[in-house]
């Protein structure tokens, strides 16, 4: 069973690498470790290896004697005993002088364990057969260093700061590897650097394990707690670390993310990303809020610690560029307080004035009724929140959370209400400053007043991404699940056993948004119902499915004629 995947090695490691989503796409494995049974630790990473476990039922660190432990701070995790379990997870890609990589992961050592030592915490010492490997390399997180042994050399090893790991207790390890320099973070700070002298002789990639490898049995087995290990193909800053210490993935399209969770009595609201202020989002006041106390940090049956605005705002920094090409969403979760005025084109989250509190001739702002987004001092594309009935016009002030998301992608802008589409126009101008503009929540600051347009309002994770997310990304985000879709209907929508009209309606009428079930439109099951979806119905448009005979194919008169109709279905959807 050991090193069954030899022949799959680099090859798997760049399927990963390949598979994975865009937004992901520097995260080359991520074990959660949270199985709970068997003998396999499950890979997220769509073709990454899944670790296989030895003697997961024998001796582990579970009442049952069993790997999965009950931990009572992070639920399942790994449990080793430190003799003969450990996990063959595969192959780390070669490292060189100048790539990128990060382990990102928590571990506990328990009470028993109490003499730091060289184990295999992840990592490993000797080559697939159990033996040095010639040159002797090896790369290895133990419970003292993260040893770093390339070319038969020794030297380059990166000590902890304090030499060793605390005992009986959950810390979050990261090693980053920047070209030749290696650093270490716990718990998200800084503890130690230094540089490598040399890269990786061989052309074969290391091994890969947790508690141990292929030699393990006859020393170096680790005992102690594994959980959700996260492995990149870039160097994450502190930033990106502090996404993974939340059991959040580093997405690349996630340009900030401000959970709005902090709480206590601080006047910052800290943030990750690249867009997100350094050190924090100065809050304007903190006791202009709709706390019992009159903070603003407010703590919420549903969704915990959230943000509770009443007259004061955040400074959250700047929005990228938006032109007619680019593509971002906004997603959030809001409770409008019975104090909001409902026709009121307060600030919920984006901006009115410029950076010095100036009124601005460009801005985007999210308010009660509708996104207004002005470009170059016209107002011709504001996204309303109907066309439904007036109760769906503004955003009720009734004690509920509802989810936002809105979407740009490229000239056209959709908005969603707790993950279903609610309407969509085309915008007619882009953003024609090339300065960025400004990001607030809750209103903003205006020169010589104490705040414009300021909000009554509840506000919970608001995360920008610098993409268009799709239908199936918003479902996930506003936490619905998605029914199991057939991919076989090939535009039979409806099950009428051919490829009609009556399917391209439906189709049409649920364009663009997310699918709950394959009979909405979503022919492909990517998720949401989309171009691609379309072409599937157009190529079987008019024949048979399901076994029956099918009938002659449309002609390409039909076909464009099919097409203009859609688009037709789509400009007044939009208009």
């Amino acid at each position: 069973m050991k090193m069954i995947w030899k022949l799959l090695g680099t090859t798997a490691v760049v399927s990963a690498l390949v598979t994975s989503s865009t937004a992901q796409a520097e995260l080359y494995a991520h074990w959660p470790l949270d199985d709970g049974d068997g003998d396999i630790a499950v890979n997220a990473v769509e073709g990454g290896f899944d670790g296989f476990i030895f003697d997961w039922d024998v001796n582990g660190l579970s009442e049952e004697g069993t790997v999965w432990v009950n931990d009572p701070d992070r639920g399942t995790v790994l449990g080793l005993n430190g003799q003969s379990q450990w996990v063959e997870a595969g192959f780390i890609p070669i490292m060189d002088l100048e790539n990128q990589h990060t382990w990102a992961f928590w571990s506990r050592v328990p009470p028993e364990q109490a003499s730091p030592n060289n184990d295999i915490i992840i990592g490993n010492r000797w080559g697939e057969d159990g033996t040095d490997t010639s040159p002797r390399e090896f790369i290895k997180f133990t419970t003292n260093r993260f040893e770093y042994h390339m070319n038969g050399g020794f030297g380059d090893d990166l000590a902890y700061a304090d030499s060793n790991m605390p005992i009986g207790q959950w810390i979050h390890n990261s090693v980053v590897k920047q070209g030749d320099t290696l650093t270490y973070y716990r718990d998200g700070e800084f503890r130690n650097e230094t540089t490598i002298s040399g890269g990786q002789i061989s052309d074969e990639p290391l091994t890969l394990g947790f508690g141990g490898d292929v030699g393990s049995e006859g020393g170096q087995a680790w005992r102690g707690s594994l959980s959700d290990v996260q492995l990149y193909t870039k160097a994450l800053t502190p930033s990106e670390i502090a996404i993974t210490m939340e059991g959040n993935l580093l997405d690349d399209n996630l340009y900030a993310h401000y959970p709005l969770n902090d709480g206590g009595d601080v006047e910052f609201a800290m943030g990750t990303g690249p867009g997100a202020v350094d050190g924090g989002a100065l809050i304007d006041n903190i006791d202009a809020g709709l706390g019992p106390d009159g903070s603003v940090w407010v703590d919420d049956p549903e969704r915990g610690t959230v943000l509770g605005l009443a007259g004061t705002f955040v400074d959250a920094g700047e929005l990228p560029l938006m032109d007619l090409e680019s593509d971002f969403t906004w997603n959030f979760w809001s409770n409008a307080d019975a104090g909001q005025n409902q026709t009121s084109n307060s600030v919920i989250i984006g901006n009115r004035n410029d950076f010095n509190g100036n009124d601005s001739n460009e801005f985007i702002k999210f308010t009660n009724d509708r996104i207004e987004y002005h470009a170059d001092g016209t107002s011709d594309s504001d996204l309303e929140w109907g066309p439904a009935g007036p109760e769906d016009i503004v955003i009720p002030n009734n004690d509920e959370w509802l989810h936002h998301v809105v979407v740009k992608d490229g000239d056209e802008l959709r908005y969603y209400r707790n993950g279903e589409v609610r309407n969509e126009i085309q915008l007619g101008l882009g953003q024609q400053s090339d300065e960025e503009l400004p990001f607030a929540l809750g209103g903003q600051n205006a020169f010589d007043t104490p705040g414009r347009e300021t909000s009554v309002v509840f506000l919970s994770d608001v995360r920008l991404y610098d993409n268009a997310l799709t239908g199936a990304e918003v479902a996930e985000l506003a936490g619905i699940e998605l029914s199991a879709c057939n991919p076989n209907t090939l535009g039979d929508i409806d099950g009428s056993g051919d490829v009609a009209f009556a399917d391209f309606l439906i189709l049409s009428q649920n364009f663009g948004q997310a699918a709950t079930d394959h009979t909405t439109g979503d022919i492909d099951c990517s998720g949401d119902v989309a171009f691609a979806d379309f072409l599937v119905l157009s190529q079987n448009f008019g024949q048979t499915v399901g076994g029956a005979e099918s009938v002659p194919e449309p002609s390409t008169l039909g076909l464009f004629g099919i097409s203009a109709l859609f688009l037709g279905c789509l400009r007044r959807r939009r208009n």
